[in-house]
């Protein structure tokens, strides 16, 4: 008890120090600096979804045709993989792929987001 009355004064300065800040205008904020060197500075481009998975169709297809059966697997962003992948199929939109794989007990299918890929590959 005597804990939770010691933060207010700590609580109640942000949510003023807060509420203050948001009438600040936007328009004249500082861009953030752009990092540079070895200090993790990512880069950016807009891909059109459609383009993205007709990659993704070609490369499974290159894959296909240059290994013997379905060795070919998907390097999903959560670190999970799909393998043995028979067919791939890329939604009318461009947003979904609708992998046909072999799993433990036949063909499975599996539906996925075109932004959840990370790469494609052999086993």
């Amino acid at each position: 008890m005597k804990k939770s009355f010691f933060l207010l004064p700590f609580l109640s300065a942000a949510l003023l120090n807060a509420q203050d800040n948001s009438s600040t205008d936007m328009s004249k904020a500082l861009p953030l600096p752009i990092m540079n060197g070895m200090q993790g500075a990512q880069s950016f481009i807009m891909i059109d979804p459609k383009s993205r998975a007709s990659d993704l169709k070609e490369a499974f297809e290159l894959l296909k045709r240059e290994k013997t059966g379905p060795k070919v697997i998907l390097q999903l962003s959560d670190g999970s993989t799909i393998s043995n992948i028979v067919d791939f199929t890329v939604a009318t939109s461009g947003t979904l792929l609708i992998i046909k794989y072999n799993g433990m007990q036949g063909l499975k299918y599996q539906v996925i987001n075109i932004e959840d890929i990370s790469s494609i590959s052999h086993m």
